[in-house]
Order: C-alpha cells, then sequence, then structure tokens
C-alpha cells in the first residue's frame, strides 16, 4: 500500500485535562510515540490538533510535540452556534466544573470565530508555518 497513511488526533498535552473532555481515549503521549513509530517505518502521518479550546489547548506546544513526527498537521479550534446544543452544555459543564475562572474568558470566543484569539492565533500559526515551513492546515 504505497499511498498509505496514518492520522491520529491530539487536543491536550496535559492528560488529566484530555480526561475530561475525552473520557476513555488514549494518552497523548502514546498517540505521538505510536507516529513516531510509524513515520519511522516509512509510512506518512497526520496529525488532527482538535479541539482548540482557547486558554486550555497548549496549542504550540503540541504542534513541537507532533512536528517530528507528522507530514501534516490540521488545526481546528472548537466553536459553537447555538447555547442550548448538547454539545455547548457537555462542554459549559466541563469548563463550569473544572476551569470556572476561565469559562467567562472563553465563551464568547467560542461564539465566534471573527475574536480577536482566533485572529491572533491564526497569525501565529501562519508565521510558525512560515519560518518552519510546516506543513500546517489551519481551521479556525
Amino acid at each position: 500500500m504505497n499511498d498509505a497513511a496514518v492520522s491520529v488526533s491530539v487536543a491536550f498535552k496535559n492528560n488529566k485535562t484530555r480526561k475530561l473532555f475525552e473520557a476513555n481515549t488514549i494518552e497523548t503521549e502514546k498517540r505521538i510515540t505510536a507516529l513516531q513509530q510509524l513515520k519511522e517505518a516509512g509510512v506518512r502521518t497526520g496529525t488532527l490538533l482538535c479541539p482548540i479550546i482557547p486558554y486550555i489547548t497548549e496549542t504550540l506546544q503540541l504542534i513541537d510535540m507532533l512536528e517530528p513526527y507528522a507530514d501534516v498537521i490540521w488545526i481546528y479550534g472548537l466553536g459553537f452556534n447555538d447555547r442550548s446544543a448538547e454539545n455547548w452544555l457537555n462542554v459549559e459543564k466541563i469548563l463550569n466544573c473544572h476551569f470556572s475562572t476561565l469559562l467567562e474568558k472563553i465563551e464568547p470566543i467560542l461564539f465566534s470565530k471573527e475574536h480577536r484569539y482566533w485572529v491572533e492565533l491564526g497569525q501565529s500559526l501562519e508565521t510558525l508555518r512560515t519560518e518552519r515551513k510546516l506543513n500546517l492546515s489551519i481551521h479556525i
């Protein structure tokens, strides 16, 4: 299978945080180790860095960790349109319970793709892509 490729998703550097949002998923370090082994075996690799949760996801640090092992990194921010939707209510509950001091700061960002946070992160990612010649597919 000459065109085979494998991708994994990664959203959190901190495994305690990962468990809050992605219960019963594989540890971030194990995902990165799998990417490393695949890359060393000559398999094309990719990573879905998603969801970016403002002030929680350590985006730039995760890119540093993934860069050596991922041929492409797709980056997606978390966003919502409906405050009554079940997905938002679940995230809001986690934020309120475990990140209550950040909830007021995060909520407006998650409901506006034009928020300054996304603009600045996008600019940082574009700079990183250019300076380090990374294959980043940025969707924030």
